[in-house]
This record gives structure tokens, sequence and C-alpha cells, in this order.
């Protein structure tokens, strides 16, 4: 088509109000311009919410829906989307590796997306997020407060980066770590609350608490309440802002904060460029963590 026609072409659909089909463009394209994602049921809060939101809007904005698929049977699900062709790519969320002979042909329309510890699966493409340079900063920064009685509250589920982060820090900067400093609960237990008080309860008392999830830290602040103690005057805490809870406490918690908002579009981007250049490498981008300071911690009395 010529450019003079192109243009007054546009100029009358313009006038008219006209908008492209999606069913006529997906016939054309041999796409369907639906992405699915597999959210990890282990982890439904607030980061996990917040992803699949920036998702939607990533997606939107690149003129494509977004299909939620459940992560129960989650290969046999994934391999029906793509093989009937209700989606063109898929976004696996927490290191699921993308393996198994039903998908195994499908690897490079899937993107591995990891906001937690454990290693990155060597197939596919990945968006990950490294919280070790901000974990070590989080605990410098408490150390920079003059505390060196830094106790770990830790979810069992994922101790791994987080708790190394707590140790190396700990041993290099204050020397041996007392183990009653070092606990675990389950933070959705209903014993959480009390494993909270009895860490806080040890004696000599732990000056500043780093927590593993802010669902923890919300543990604290009412195991301190109990006991008389003030936050940040008597007791400074951190933590990893997992579920949004911790821009509700008040004072508001001092957090690791993952980047939902970037990694979702990120992954979209990535996903749907592998799905319309199929032939590029894989590639894998890790973001980094930050910290959000609240006024949760203070120097030590």
């Amino acid at each position: 088509m010529a450019e003079r026609t192109q243009r007054s072409v546009l100029t009358v659909a313009e006038q008219l109000g006209y908008h492209t089909n999606a069913a006529a463009r997906s016939l054309r394209s041999g796409r369907v311009r639906t992405l699915a994602i597999v959210p990890s049921s282990e982890d439904i809060g607030g980061f996990t919410s917040s992803l699949l939101l920036h998702a939607a809007q990533a997606a939107r904005a690149r003129e494509h829906g977004l299909l939620l698929l459940p992560d129960i049977d989650w290969r046999q699900r994934v391999a029906q989307v793509l093989n009937s062709g209700q989606a063109d790519g898929v976004i696996l969320h927490n290191g699921v590796a993308p393996t198994g002979a039903d998908i195994a042909e499908h690897v490079k329309r899937m993107v591995v997306l990891q906001d937690r510890a454990g290693p990155l699966p060597e197939l596919g493409l990945r968006v990950a997020i490294d919280a070790s340079p901000a974990l070590r900063r989080l605990m410098e920064h408490l150390l920079d407060l003059g505390h060196t009685r830094i106790a770990y509250f830790s979810p069992q589920i994922h101790t791994g980066t987080r708790l190394n982060a707590y140790r190396d820090t700990m041993q290099s900067h204050a020397g041996p770590i007392a183990s009653a400093y070092v606990v675990t609960a389950d933070p959705l237990s209903d014993e959480m609350p009390l494993v909270a008080r009895r860490l806080l309860e040890q004696q000599p008392r732990p000056t500043a608490v780093l927590c593993g999830t802010d669902v923890l830290a919300l543990g604290i602040y009412q195991a301190a309440a109990q006991l008389g103690l003030e936050i940040p005057r008597d007791l400074s805490v951190a933590g990893v802002g997992l579920h949004g809870i911790w821009e509700a406490l008040r004072p508001r918690l001092t957090a690791l904060v993952s980047p939902a908002a970037e990694m979702a579009s990120t992954a979209v981007d990535l996903l749907i460029r592998a799905i319309e250049s199929p032939d590029e490498e894989p590639s894998s981008i890790v973001l980094e963590a930050s910290i959000a300071f609240g006024g949760s911690t203070a120097p030590p009395l």
C-alpha cells in the first residue's frame, strides 16, 4: 500500500472510531495474544498479589491478556493451554523448573520467576531477585546503630539466603552468634506468637530482631507489647516485607522490599520477545531487592 493511501485509510479509520480486531489479528499472526501465569500457592500474600496485578497491567500494556492457572497439576495444565492454543506462553512463579516430557517442547515459551532462596532452574527464561545484598545492608544498618545482640526469627519454609546473610554479617562484625537468638516458626501457626514471646524473654534479651517475613515481625510486635517493650526504644525490629503487612505496622517496619512491579513487567517483556523471536537464546535477568526504612529501628539504650 502506498504511503499516501495508508495515511488516508488511517485518517478515515480514526474518524470512524475503528479499533483493531483482535480476532482477525490473531488469525493472521497465529497467536492469541494471551499469556498464562502459574502463581505459587505456598506464598499467596502481598508480594504474589502485587506480582499478579502488575503482570496483568504489563500484559495489557502490550495488548495481551493474562490467564491465571492454579499450580495443582501445573505441568498438565500448562501443556493443555499451550497445545490447544489458549495461550502463547507461560510465566511460572517461584522457581518451578519447566521440566517434563509433556512440556519439554514448550520450554522456550516459558519464563521462570524466582523471588526466594534456592538454585535457579537451568532451562528456559529466568527472572530472579537477589535479596542477599539488601539483607546484608539491613543487618549492617542494625549493627551501625550499635546493636550486637541481634536475633533472627526465621520462617521454616525458607531459611537459606536470609539465614546465611544474618550469620555471615553477624560473624564478620559482631563475633559468635548465640544459638538461642536463632529461632524458627511457621508464620501461620498458632505457636508463632508464643515462639516470638520466648525469643524476647531470652536473657540477656536481644536488643534487635531481624524477621524473615513481615508476618513474623507482627508476632514480634505483639510479643513486645505484651512484655511492655516499646519499639524502637526498647527493641529494634527489621524484616522482609513479603505480605504487605510491613506497611501497616506502627511504627512502620524497616523492611527489605522485592520489586514486584519490575519483576512482572520484565517477565512479560522477556516472554513476548521470546514468542516473537523464538530463535533467540534464553536469557536470565537478576533484579535486586531494596530497603524501605521505617520507624522500627533505633540505637539500643
